[in-house]
């Protein structure tokens, strides 16, 4: 007995196959332009702490960087065992960003590549509000959050005061 595969078929592998790796190959992209743009953070002076969203860091690391990166794995169950073992990250995404100190406009354009972000929390620190620099690194964070409408930025209320009425409807207010 001949094992026999019509055109039809190999056709349908082949397409099948196809989209798979357009597939993947749209989250490596996506993937690469994260991690080009959390290199342009660093090389502009910042100290940066990553974790994943349900994962454990060394605390320290949280305490002395400026902004910390919180990951989603969004890796789809199927292949977690496989992307596991090979150390697949194609399927990471930035899903927060900490923000602990003065930014300036290089970094809010960069926060602009994290294409699947879903939070932006500004805690200056103690001083929260009382420099010229925190009242200006909100307004950019409050000009961001009206063009990117899909992220939830938060602020303190010492600094939402501080903001343009206009940008307010855009902002929350950390608790």
């Amino acid at each position: 007995m001949k094992f026999r595969v019509g055109l039809r078929t190999i056709l349908f592998a082949i397409a099948l196959i196809a989209l798979g790796c357009g597939w993947y190959s749209s989250h490596a992209i996506t993937r690469q332009k994260e991690i080009n743009a959390i290199r342009q953070i660093e090389a502009s002076g910042y100290t940066l702490a990553s974790r994943f969203l349900y994962g454990s860091i060394a605390p320290m690391d949280l305490l002395e960087a400026n902004i910390n990166i919180i990951y989603a794995d969004n890796t789809p169950s199927l292949m977690l065992p496989v992307a596991n073992l090979l150390g697949i990250e194609a399927f990471h995404s930035v899903d927060t960003v900490v923000i602990k100190t003065q930014i300036d406009q290089d970094v809010v354009s960069q926060l602009g590549e994290f294409d699947s972000l879903t939070y932006v929390i500004y805690r200056p620190g103690p001083w929260d509000g009382q420099s010229n620099t925190d009242r200006e690194s909100a307004k950019l964070l409050a000009e961001y959050a009206v063009r990117h409408r899909s992220v939830r930025v938060y602020v303190s209320e010492k600094l939402y005061r501080y903001l343009p009425t206009k940008t307010r409807g855009c902002l929350h207010l950390i608790e």
